[in-house]
């Protein structure tokens, strides 16, 4: 539902959607580049000319859904498509909204949503607000110039408590 009333170049559009008793069919543009993360696997890291337009795109789709009073909550690499990987312009499409929620900017959120190496601190601290999504950016930009996250552990729970930590 949010989705469909997003309108921007860097954010998915949804032409249609059907549901019959067991299935959702969602008609949405195409993108065959791929996503960021497969990317980022490839490339290892970025150089900061490679990784400026593709988190300035970014930044517009995040400043644009907030202006809308949405925030994504789940933004990574794998929720970010590359529209064509032959164009050397890197065109990229925000995906999978599904965790994402209509905010009032005077009201806090306290659901923890989201993936242990992007999310935000004050997520994990059950008090925050959209701002979670411009954390979650930073660690993309983190991740497209050093090719590894900024926090890390063997596990979820490991990776949250370096991020609660800033370690």
């Amino acid at each position: 539902d949010i989705l469909s009333k997003l309108s921007h170049p860097n954010i998915m559009k949804i032409f249609e959607f059907y549901e019959d008793k067991s299935n959702f069919y969602i008609i949405s543009e195409l993108c065959q580049g791929g996503e960021l993360f497969d990317m980022i696997t490839d490339k290892k890291c970025f150089s900061e000319s490679e990784a400026a337009p593709i988190i300035k795109q970014l930044l517009s789709a995040i400043c644009y859904s907030h202006k809308n009073h949405v925030v994504h909550r789940d933004l990574k690499p794998e929720n970010i498509l590359i529209e064509n990987k032959q164009d050397d312009k890197h065109i990229i499409k925000l995906i999978d909204w599904g965790g994402a929620r209509y905010f009032s900017p005077s009201t806090k959120m306290s659901k923890v949503n989201g993936t242990p190496y992007y999310i935000a601190p004050e997520v994990l601290f059950n008090t925050y607000n959209e701002k979670c999504d411009i954390w979650s950016a930073g660690v993309i930009l983190y991740v497209l110039l050093c090719g590894y996250p900024p926090f890390n552990g063997e596990t979820d729970k490991e990776i949250m408590e370096a991020v609660k930590n800033g370690y």
